[in-house]
């Protein structure tokens, strides 16, 4: 009989409790003391009126708290939502109102935004530490459990919010420790926003691998290229537009011999910045994966991303991946298959159901397959931007740009960008006698939109193309600006 699934701090406390779980600023918190804060702080959560199968929205800042709170959600059998704070107000405040937390937890940096959306009972994180710890036993979280809610490219009427369970991020983590290489010791350098699960499946790994989350509040190029030279660091996840960043910051001087792989997901890699990395003793591994897969479900093996730059490299054991409907030159969409694919989009049977359709992930990406089973990514979400590993949602950007009083029609669409990967642009029809310049359409949409959302150029059209359904042809727009 199946030993019951166990909290992976649980785990790592009882095999590696005096190694370190996680560095931040230098402040080393050992597995068996993560373990007894995580517990505390599910204790207090429960104090604080949150209840098995309940949600906790964190407006809090990448840190050691922060990972306390994720571990804390198994031992309390809650749901973590970590939305993107660079969002506005009004768009968080849509995500809390689908999200329905039991509470929405504040630090200093975020009170007066957690403020200003409202929605839920708000409780700041000093508050819940002067709460007494209550001792009773708690209802830890099952394999199946949704551990987190994590949505994918910000949030308007219809909100997606992935449903991700222990299982997800466990399956998806062991496959990814395998391919990797990692061991007990090991330094992982988290960088990436909390909200995605590039960031989130970095403390999932290091728990389970006892490993240590070196975690930095947020992403500062200075501050990566230091650590990854002084701070024995063995693995390091970034998109391009960070690893080209570091470079700049490092100015191509080679890393240290610790390092054993930069993991870069996020869009494919630019044969110049292949060339850069080779040049900067950087060992590349290129990813392909999502929200709905806790990750990663390809992954190159060491070496490989530098011999064939612009591939997202083999499946993870226990992933399957296929090819619908290929065309004559092989590509066609991605289909994924495993045990780290997501349980369904929160409150939205229907399109859980678009995109499970029998066993298999239907990505929406289009891709192919060559003959040693590398993928390689041709399309990466037919309309989705996505800009220095942001994804943006055109149709957030389109709605602001069209009540803008001058503005008739808009089409929000993505160009090719060396530095970010893509850019946002903009197809704008302005309404009779109504002139509007750059600068006004720009500053419009920095008052109401985060700064990666806002274009980088606007370009005028009569007219947008559309088809005979009436939809916008964004392929069409994007013509005007090659």
């Amino acid at each position: 009989m199946a030993a019951p699934w166990e909290p992976w701090l649980e785990r790592a406390a009882r095999t590696w409790p005096q190694a370190v779980a996680c560095e931040v600023d230098g402040d080393r918190v050992s597995c068996a003391d993560l373990r007894a804060r995580a517990l505390a702080t599910a204790r207090r959560l429960r104090a604080a009126g949150v209840l098995p199968g309940d949600r906790v929205a964190a407006f809090v800042t990448p840190g050691t708290f922060f990972l306390e709170l994720l571990h804390a959600a198994q031992f309390g059998r809650w749901t973590l939502v970590p939305p993107n704070l660079r969002l506005g107000a009004e768009a968080l405040g849509r995500l809390v109102v689908h999200a329905e937390p039991a509470l929405v937890l504040h630090d200093d940096a975020h009170a007066d935004l957690a403020r200003s959306v409202g929605g839920a009972t708000i409780t700041a994180t000093g508050e819940l530490a002067r709460m007494a710890v209550d001792t009773a036993p708690l209802q830890q979280a099952g394999a199946e459990d949704v551990l987190t809610l994590v949505y994918t490219s910000g949030t308007t009427g219809a909100p997606k919010a992935v449903e991700l369970t222990n299982a997800n991020y466990e399956a998806g983590a062991d496959a990814s420790i395998a391919r990797l290489g990692c061991a007990p010791g090991d330094r992982w350098l988290a960088a990436m926003p909390m909200c995605h699960v590039g960031g989130l499946s970095i403390a999932v790994r290091c728990a389970l691998a006892g490993m240590t989350v070196v975690q930095h509040p947020g992403f500062d190029a200075t501050s990566v290229d230091r650590s990854l030279r002084h701070d024995e660091i063995g693995f390091v996840s970034l998109v391009p537009t960070m690893l080209a960043r570091v470079l700049d910051a490092g100015g191509d001087v080679p890393y240290p011999s610790t390092l054993k792989a930069v993991v870069l997901g996020g869009g494919r890699l630019p044969a110049a910045l292949v060339g850069r990395a080779q040049r900067a003793s950087v060992p590349l591994v290129a990813t392909f994966g999502m929200s709905e897969t806790a990750a990663q479900v390809t992954t190159s093996w060491p070496g490989d991303a530098s011999r064939h730059p612009g591939s997202a490299g083999h499946p993870l054991d226990g992933v399957a991946i296929r090819i619908g409907v290929p065309g004559s030159d092989g590509v066609g969409e991605i289909l994924v298959r495993g045990a780290q694919v997501f349980r369904g989009y929160f409150r939205d049977p229907e399109r859980t159901v678009r995109s499970l359709q029998g066993e298999w992930l239907h990505t929406g990406d289009l891709g192919r397959l060559d003959d040693d089973g590398r993928l390689w990514v041709e399309v990466r979400r037919t309309d989705l931007i996505v800009s220095g590993g942001e994804n943006v949602n055109p149709e957030v950007v389109e709605e602001v740009l069209a009540l803008h009083p001058g503005v008739a029609e808009v089409a929000v669409f993505g160009v090719e960008d060396e530095e970010w990967g893509q850019r946002v642009a903009a197809a704008v029809v302005l309404r009779a006698g109504a002139t509007v310049g750059d600068g006004e359409l720009r500053q419009w949409c920095r008052e109401r939109l985060a700064a990666f959302q806002v274009p980088r150029e606007f370009v005028r059209v009569a007219e947008l193309a559309r088809t005979i359904s009436g939809k916008v042809k964004r392929l069409d727009c994007f013509r005007l600006l090659k």
